[in-house]
């Protein structure tokens, strides 16, 4: 009786380890694909677009038991890209994924600043702000943080307060000097209204980017 009660566990345990390791193969594979699709429409590589591969991939990354807050963000972004493409307005999906990625982890800084990229820059500005701070509180290293706080900061100048200037200031003077960092930089700069101002500064500390050419 003791044999085949320690067999059944054995067994149990073995079956339970597998498809667990059998989820998060399956999670990692899709959380690759995704990370390099949004990699490639980064940097304009890709020449065609399928919205249903948008929208398969995006389903798939949160249907999982396994699916977390990164999860969520990832497929917001992607939920965002498929809308941009589409010349869709819409970003109900992409909200409702961010907002459940802060559920799920409320310090997963991205999903503050992914929240804060979605609010209109008129009469919302305060809600943005908050969102910004939230994402420096929990992940002020973060590259994504320091840019979209220097794209807000720098498009908004004349309506901050000294505190947020300054720390725009001091998060462009810090990314900038990172190379690893400069194509990123360089492609917010390219879209941000602040792109004069931070232009600027780049040229006043003699640090040349390309967006400012």
């Amino acid at each position: 009786m003791k044999n085949t009660v320690l067999t059944a566990l054995i067994v149990c345990t073995s079956l339970g380890v597998l498809v667990f390791a059998s989820t998060q193969l399956h999670n990692s594979l899709y959380r690759l694909a995704a990370r390099n699709l949004i990699e490639n429409l980064q940097q304009r590589n890709v020449e065609t677009f399928e919205s249903q591969l948008f929208q398969q991939l995006s389903s798939s990354l949160i249907n999982t038991p396994c699916a977390n807050a990164h999860d969520y963000t990832t497929s917001a972004k992607l939920s965002q890209w498929n809308a941009f493409l589409n010349t869709s307005l819409t970003t109900d999906r992409t909200k409702f994924l961010l907002e459940k990625s802060t559920w799920l982890r409320p310090t997963w800084s991205p999903s503050y600043s992914e929240l804060a990229s979605l609010n209109g820059e008129s009469h919302k500005n305060r809600s943005k702000q908050e969102l910004l701070l939230l994402s420096s509180k929990f992940g002020p290293y973060r590259p994504s943080t320091k840019l979209a706080q220097i794209n807000f900061g720098f498009s908004n100048w004349e309506l901050l307060e000294q505190d947020f200037r300054l720390l725009s200031l001091q998060n462009l003077l810090s990314i900038s000097s990172v190379w690893r960092y400069r194509p990123a930089l360089n492609q917010m700069i390219i879209y941000s209204k602040g792109k004069r101002r931070i232009c600027n500064l780049l040229t006043f500390n003699q640090i040349q980017v390309e967006a400012c050419g």
